[in-house]
């Protein structure tokens, strides 16, 4: 027996058919066949990144390591996406559609070109499959500047040289490695704009992961590291203080007061470790912790806090939240040294003076009625003191700076 297979009517879909329409017919089965005579090449996009001439077709396969607009415009580059292979990675454009950072696609085109970055222009893009990872490779500057990893999603590490604003948020930030060599940083005006890069200074420890690209439009060099997500960059504070041991007890506590503003030192290479602490830096100290909130009162009874000191709006803070009253009615002694027992307390205040569950006391030096007793109960309760040993507070010792911002620094990231 016999049929009439191959005749028009059977095969009269055509590519512009739903694709139900499309299955009524052979339309299929002629493509398949197509496809089995002249299979598709896939080409490793190292080969097409190599390629100097343009319009030269290929067909690459990759995992996508930037979003589409179409899935998330907040993270997607205008109108492409970049994709990888064990080889290398490439710029696709254009592409619409819900493609997403994971998805294996595969893309026809040709090479082209845009403001001096190799990329493949898409003439065709399906999705083969979902929920791939692809790892960001550590580079060097050196690396990111040689254009060897082109495309590539990549983390460059190191601390900020400069940086600068466009419209209000960081556009351009310029990073020195390790081994001394500058690579730049680009965001996109348009990438994440409800919030920014943050702790970004001169001199900052940074980390950022994005994509390796290209722009010879730029003032300046022309690779640079495109990122996806604002969050993608990550600043550290670097410690400026030669008096600050990395390793010490109190590197952490100074590091986060640094970050945080609550301290610059007491000049621009050193801390002060050592240097005892008094009540005017103490309620300084506390206020910045919190902030800097502006008193909403203007007076205060003090003789001894001239106005516009450097203490005073500490201390209109300090008075309002009921912190401390002074040390009689008219005098707050800003230059008398605080003790440990003066610090917990002011400390405590600060935080609203809050129910201690504790019951138990185990110091030997803190009185069960003390006017101390119930804040170093609640600094014991909540992890910010263990006192000078197991027994043992010291409530009458005084506090230099190092042990000040070891207490804030324990209370706000333990309490």
């Amino acid at each position: 027996a016999g049929a009439a297979f191959m005749s028009n009517f059977e095969v009269q879909a055509t590519i512009e058919d739903s694709g139900s329409e499309k299955n009524y017919s052979n339309y299929k089965i002629c493509e398949n066949l197509v496809k089995a005579l002249n299979p598709v090449t896939v080409t490793d996009i190292a080969e097409v990144q190599a390629q100097t001439e343009e319009g030269v077709k290929y067909t690459i396969e990759g995992i996508v390591t930037s979003n589409a607009s179409g899935y998330d415009k907040d993270t997607a580059f205008f109108d492409c996406i970049y994709l990888q292979d064990g080889t290398a990675g490439i710029n696709a454009f254009p592409v619409a559609g819900s493609f997403k950072i994971g998805d294996k696609v595969r893309i026809t085109g040709t090479t082209s070109s845009y403001q001096g970055e190799r990329q493949i222009s898409v003439e065709t893009i399906e999705l083969v499959s979902e929920g791939h990872t692809v790892e960001a490779r550590a580079i060097t500057a050196a690396e990111l500047n040689d254009g060897s990893v082109l495309g590539s999603l990549v983390t460059l590490s190191g601390t900020v040289e400069s940086f600068e604003l466009a419209n209000g948020l960081v556009q351009t930030i310029m990073v020195r490695d390790a081994e001394g060599n500058v690579g730049r940083v680009f965001i996109d005006g348009y990438i994440t704009t409800g919030y920014d890069v943050e702790k970004l200074a001169v001199g900052a420890e940074i980390t950022v992961t994005g994509l390796a690209s290209y722009d010879d439009s730029f003032d300046g060099p022309a690779p640079r590291i495109r990122v996806r997500d604002r969050k993608d960059v990550v600043c550290k504070t670097a410690m400026k203080f030669t008096d600050v041991p990395e390793g010490s007890w109190y590197y952490n506590p100074v590091l986060w007061a640094l970050e945080n503003k609550v301290t610059e030192g007491i000049s621009d290479t050193k801390f002060g470790s050592g240097i005892e602490c008094n009540r005017a830096q103490a309620v300084t100290f506390l206020w910045a912790a919190a902030g800097k909130p502006e008193p909403t009162v203007t007076e205060h009874p003090f003789v001894d806090v001239p106005k516009g000191s450097f203490c005073e709006k500490a201390v209109l803070w300090a008075v309002e939240k009921g912190i401390t009253a002074g040390t009689d009615e008219t005098h707050f002694s800003p230059l008398a040294t605080c003790n440990r027992a003066t610090i917990v307390t002011f400390l405590y205040k600060a935080f609203g003076s809050p129910d201690v569950i504790a019951a138990e006391n185990p110091f030997a030096d803190v009185p069960a009625q003390s006017w101390y007793t119930v804040p170093v109960l609640w600094a014991v309760e909540n992890g910010i003191t263990d006192g000078t040993d197991e027994n043992h507070f010291a409530p009458g010792l005084i506090c230099n700076r190092a042990q000040m911002v070891t207490f804030l620094y324990s209370a706000y990231n333990k309490n």
